[in-house]
């Protein structure tokens, strides 16, 4: 393949290849470009060449060059990539539905049988963390790769509200495979007021009170369990209050571990363990 004494291959890597029927000087093609290019980090133009049965780089021009980003139909890649771990902090401290402070950093642990897609030109789905389902919504930015197929990331999360919240991550390989994996966690107020109880062990009940919360207008106790679904939030008007280990529904939770918190006007107060024991 020459025009002269120039090679094709001089003019650039080789992307992809097609063939099409030439009719009244015109022919249409389609060219699946493949999932993973490195370069130098040097820009790199994208070229369309057309090339006759005889080798010749023949001149002209191209119009309508369009790009697809659903790759499904042409790609054999259908697998998506692998969240092996989704954290905050410390892999070997974290627990879903854990307390943490406001500002925490996201981490991951992300693989893929051919490449991972962490571009952030929108042109294909990309990797990003969902708060509260949807809220707030942080791109990835922070991460390092281990080839392309191996990434872990490290994205700081800053200043978030007290309470219960959920983060999702999102990440796509090179073909639009998606995968996603959503923790929960819970974020307590950082001020004077503190919630009590009379025993962590409830047979029967426990009592919760609140120290330091003066002129509170409002109150709730919110139970979760230790994956952090909510199993029961009450409004109890003030404390000291008791609760009888019930659900939502009036039904007794079963035996196990949950947390508590006090809810004072808007404001959520550090977790307590409380253990539900058989009567």
């Amino acid at each position: 393949m020459t025009q002269g004494d120039e090679t094709l291959t001089e003019r650039g890597a080789e992307l992809a290849v097609t063939s099409a029927d030439v009719t009244a000087g015109e022919f249409t093609a389609t060219i699946i470009a493949p999932n993973c290019i490195t370069t130098d980090d040097k820009e790199k133009p994208l070229q369309v060449t057309a090339v006759s049965n005889d080798g010749t780089v023949v001149s002209g021009f191209y119009n309508g060059l369009t790009f697809d980003r659903s790759l499904s139909a042409v790609s054999d890649d259908t697998t998506a990539p692998t969240i092996n771990a989704f954290y905050i902090n410390d892999k070997s401290t974290f627990k879903d539905g854990m307390e943490v402070e406001s500002s925490l950093r996201l981490k991951a642990e992300v693989t893929d049988d051919v490449a991972l897609n962490l571009s952030h030109e929108q042109i294909a789905t990309t990797a990003y963390i969902s708060i509260d389902g949807g809220e707030h919504v942080y791109p990835v930015c922070s991460y390092q790769l281990d080839g392309a197929d191996n990434c872990i990331i490290d994205q700081g999360i800053y200043n978030l509200k007290s309470g219960r919240h959920t983060a999702e991550l999102f990440v796509a390989d090179m073909s639009g495979n998606v995968a996603t994996r959503t923790i929960a966690f819970y974020v307590a107020v950082s001020d004077n007021a503190t919630l009590t109880v009379d025993t962590t062990a409830l047979i029967h009940s426990v009592t919760f009170d609140v120290e330091n919360a003066d002129n509170y207008t409002d109150a709730q106790l919110v139970v979760s369990d230790n994956s952090g679904n909510v199993v029961l939030r009450t409004d109890v008007g003030s404390f000291p209050y008791t609760w009888d280990g019930s659900d939502n529904n009036g039904n007794r939770l079963a035996e196990g571990n949950y947390n508590a918190t006090a809810i004072i006007d808007g404001k959520s107060l550090r977790q307590k363990k409380i253990v539900v024991v058989k009567q």
